[in-house]
C-alpha cells in the first residue's frame, strides 16, 4: 500500500514537470489522491520562506519512507 502511494507520488512529481492537462482522467486521478496530502504538508511547513521548488512530494516520501521503517521495526 506504502509503495502503491510513493508510486502515485512519482507520478504526479512527473506530471508537474509535463503540464499535462488535469482534466485528463488520469492525471485528476493523480492530483485528487496528492492533493489533500501536499495541502497538509504544505501547510506545516509555511515557516519555510517562499521558494520556487515545492518541497512537499519529497517530505511525503521521507514520511512515507519513515512510516514503512517504523512499521517494519514493529513486526
Amino acid at each position: 500500500m506504502i509503495h502503491g502511494y510513493e508510486l502515485v507520488i512519482l507520478a504526479s512529481i512527473i506530471c508537474s514537470w509535463m503540464r499535462p492537462s488535469r482534466t485528463h482522467p488520469v492525471v485528476g486521478a493523480i492530483y485528487m489522491l496528492t492533493e489533500p496530502v501536499y495541502s497538509q504538508v504544505r501547510r506545516l511547513f509555511s515557516f519555510v520562506p517562499f521558494t520556487p521548488i515545492d518541497w512537499s512530494p519529497m517530505i511525503c516520501l521521507l514520511g512515507l519512507a519513515g512510516l514503512e521503517r517504523g512499521l517494519l521495526f514493529l513486526i
